[in-house]
């Protein structure tokens, strides 16, 4: 499964600014190889341009398109 979709940092679980600039109202787009996994990194691979982008690892999917992480809480929106 690889999808284009607007990745979103909705919620900070972090008591200090992210060190790599990912804090509220970040968002990515990019293909996401696979829904997210407990445990596991997120990746979002780049469209154009950009690096590949991982989350801290997965603690909990809140629904289809919500999950949280170690350090916060993300959505995604499909995009064409």
């Amino acid at each position: 499964m690889k999808t284009k979709i607007l990745l979103k940092k909705t919620k900070s679980f972090l008591e200090y600014p992210h060190p790599n600039g990912i804090d509220v109202g970040y968002e990515r787009q990019g293909i996401m190889p696979t829904i997210p996994i407990i445990g596991e990194r997120f990746v979002l691979y780049p469209t154009r341009g950009m690096n590949t982008f991982s989350t801290s690892p997965v603690t909990e999917i809140v629904d289809e398109t919500t999950f949280k992480t170690e350090n916060g809480e993300y959505t995604f929106e499909y995009i064409s």
